[in-house]
């Protein structure tokens, strides 16, 4: 004799299998003994902190030594990712704050800025993260206000995690260091070219310090490109 025990997992409603005939009536009556029913994690926010907090520690000791310090997540960044719709749930979750971990540095605060640009759901996320809403239904005008602040926290992140450095960033970026001046440009960082300097100086991998009018986060505990 084997002893067995099953357990079977979906994420559609089994009911409305049984009616599609997608699932035998008679296997889901055998199956169904015990149902216990877990909403999606965008429906409990209070776990993300927690999960958060629990997934950091861990993956923290897997990669690094004991000695070394576990880095903690702003109150901010907390409800930052409280704030995501986390549409692959728990995994989704694990696997973004792995990337997290992985890149942060001893005993550092987790800010905003220090998330991965390419995990944000939203284009619109700013760097104290709230969303930004456009002030025009207009679809097309929406949509340029939009991609402008996108364009904006892009640009600015990008630069302070090359730690002011064009042709770093440009490299990040994958475009070209003519791009990616025409970028900042377009978004209100002028350069500010002294008399003095030669166009090969003003150009010079110097980069963000000849700009005006830009606003970076903190350079501390941003993880090296």
């Amino acid at each position: 004799m084997v002893d067995v025990r099953f357990v079977s997992a979906t994420n559609r409603d089994p009911r409305d299998a049984i009616r599609s005939k997608q699932l035998r009536e008679d296997l889901y009556y055998r199956l169904n003994v015990v149902q216990v029913t877990i909403p999606p994690l965008r429906e409990r926010v209070d776990d993300i902190p927690l999960l958060a907090n629990h997934f950091l520690r861990v993956i923290w000791g897997r990669h690094r030594s004991a000695k070394e310090a576990i880095p903690t997540f702003s109150e901010d960044t907390l409800d930052f990712l409280s704030s995501r719709p986390w549409r692959g749930n728990v995994r989704e979750l694990q696997n973004f704050v792995e990337h997290v971990t992985i890149l942060a540095q001893p005993g550092a605060r987790i800010q905003i800025h220090h998330l991965p640009l390419d995990q944000e759901v939203d284009l619109g996320a700013v760097s104290n993260g709230v969303g930004i809403l456009p002030s025009s239904d207009a679809y097309h005008v929406a949509k340029e206000q939009v991609l402008a602040t996108f364009e904006k926290n892009y640009v600015t992140r990008l630069v302070a995690r090359a730690s002011g450095n064009m042709s770093r960033a440009a490299r990040l970026a994958s475009v070209d260091r003519t791009t990616l001046y025409r970028l900042l440009e377009r978004h209100g960082f002028r350069r500010d070219f002294s008399e003095s300097s030669t166009a090969s100086d003003q150009m010079s991998e110097g980069g963000l310090r000849d700009y005006q009018d830009v606003r970076l986060p903190p350079l501390s505990n941003i993880p090296p490109a």
